[in-house]
C-alpha cells in the first residue's frame, strides 16, 4: 500500500473526487501504517492490526468517497478552489431570447412593439444592475491553479451577453421610431393631397339615394344619469341599415377630413362614428320636434327631453354639400 502513489494518480484521474478530502484521508492512512508498524516492531500485534484495519478503512474511504457521498444525498461538486478537470454545466448560457419571452408574457398586453421592446429592455437592465452589482461587490481569491470557469466567468459573460442584447433592443426602438416618423410624415402628404370635397360629395350621393326615406333619428336626455341616446328608425329595416352605415361613413370623415373652421374637440372625442355624425347634425340646429317629459327612478321623478332630427337622409345630404365647401387640400 503506497498512499502517496494512489493520491498523485487520484488527482490525475478524471473522477469527481475532491481533492482536498483525498489528500487528507491520505494522510489518515499513511499515519495508520506507520503507527502499524511501530507496533509491530514493538511486538505489540493486536494494536498494530487495529492501526492497520483503520489505514485499511481510510483507504477505502477516500477511494470510494464519492459514492459514499452521492449515496448521502448532498451531491459532488464538479469545481474546487484548486483546480477542476470537469467544466461545470451552468443554464446561464440560455439564449437572451429566453428573457425577451418572459418579458413580453409578463408585460401588460399592447398592440405597440415599442413598448413591448420598451418593457422587455427594462428587464435586462434590471437583471444587469444585479449581476453588476454582485459582480463588483464580490472578493475574488486567485487559486493557485484553475482549469475550466467559475461563477465569476460565467456572471461575466451574461453581463456582456445583457449588454449586446440592450443595445441590440436599443438600436430596434430607435428603427420603430424611424419608422413611425416615416410613417407621419407619408400620412401627412396623403392628407393634403386628398380629394377630401370629393369624399364628402361621395356621401351627399349616397345620403341622396334616400332623400324620399322617412327614416329619423330620435335623441333623448335623462337627467338622472346624465344620459344620452340616440335611435334610428321609421322605414324597412334595409334603408334604416344603408342610411345608418353612411352616418358612420359620415362620422369618420368628419374626423379625418381637414375642416375649416375645424370640427369641435368635443365632437372628435365622441367613440361612435354614427353617434359623432348625429351630434354634428345636432351641433348644426337641425334637432327639431324637442319635448320635455319625466321618468321616475327608484321612487324619483327625473326630467326627460327627447327631440329628433326627421328625413335623415335628405338633411344629411344638404350637411355634406355643406363639409365639401368646408373641406380643404393643399
Amino acid at each position: 500500500m503506497n498512499p502517496i502513489l494512489r493520491v498523485l494518480r487520484m488527482a490525475t484521474e478524471l473522477t469527481d473526487r475532491r481533492y482536498w478530502m483525498v489528500i487528507f484521508l491520505a494522510v489518515v492512512d499513511f499515519c495508520c501504517v506507520l503507527l502499524a508498524l511501530e507496533r509491530y516492531d514493538k511486538g505489540d500485534i493486536l494494536v498494530g492490526t487495529y492501526w492497520l484495519i483503520a489505514g485499511i478503512a481510510s483507504s477505502l474511504l477516500g477511494w470510494k468517497w464519492p459514492q459514499i457521498k452521492l449515496q448521502m444525498g448532498s451531491g459532488v461538486s464538479r469545481f474546487t478552489t484548486i483546480a477542476s478537470i470537469v467544466p461545470v454545466e451552468r443554464n446561464d448560457t440560455a439564449p437572451i431570447t429566453e428573457s425577451v419571452s418572459v418579458a413580453a408574457k409578463t408585460s401588460v398586453a399592447s398592440d405597440d412593439p415599442w413598448l413591448h421592446l420598451f418593457r422587455a429592455r427594462q428587464e435586462l437592465e434590471a437583471e444587469l444592475q444585479k449581476l453588476v452589482k454582485k459582480e463588483e461587490a464580490g472578493i475574488k481569491i486567485v487559486p493557485v491553479m484553475k482549469i475550466g470557469k467559475d461563477e465569476s466567468d460565467y456572471r461575466k459573460e451574461r453581463i456582456e451577453r445583457l449588454k449586446r442584447d440592450i443595445e441590440d433592443l436599443t438600436k430596434r426602438m430607435v428603427s420603430l421610431d424611424q419608422g413611425k416618423l416615416e410613417t407621419t410624415e407619408a400620412r401627412g402628404k396623403t392628407t393634403l393631397n386628398r380629394d377630401w370635397p370629393g369624399d364628402w360629395r361621395l356621401m351627399e350621393d349616397g345620403f341622396r339615394r334616400h332623400s324620399q326615406s322617412s327614416v329619423r333619428a330620435t335623441w333623448q336626455r335623462a337627467s338622472y344619469g346624465p344620459i344620452e341616446n340616440w335611435m334610428v328608425h321609421g322605414d324597412h329595416q334595409y334603408i334604416v341599415r344603408e342610411i345608418e352605415a353612411f352616418c358612420i361613413q359620415s362620422g369618420k370623415l368628419l374626423k379625418i377630413s381637414p375642416m375649416s373652421p375645424p370640427v369641435s374637440a368635443q365632437l372628435l372625442a365622441e367613440p361612435s362614428d354614427r353617434d359623432r355624425w348625429l351630434y354634428f347634425l345636432k351641433e348644426k340646429q337641425l334637432l327639431s320636434d324637442i319635448s320635455t317629459g319625466s321618468e321616475t327612478v327608484d321612487g324619483e321623478t327625473y326630467a326627460v327631453t327627447i327631440g329628433e332630427i326627421n328625413k335623415l337622409a335628405m338633411v344629411s345630404a344638404s350637411v355634406c354639400v355643406e363639409c365639401a365647401s368646408m373641406a380643404f387640400t393643399s
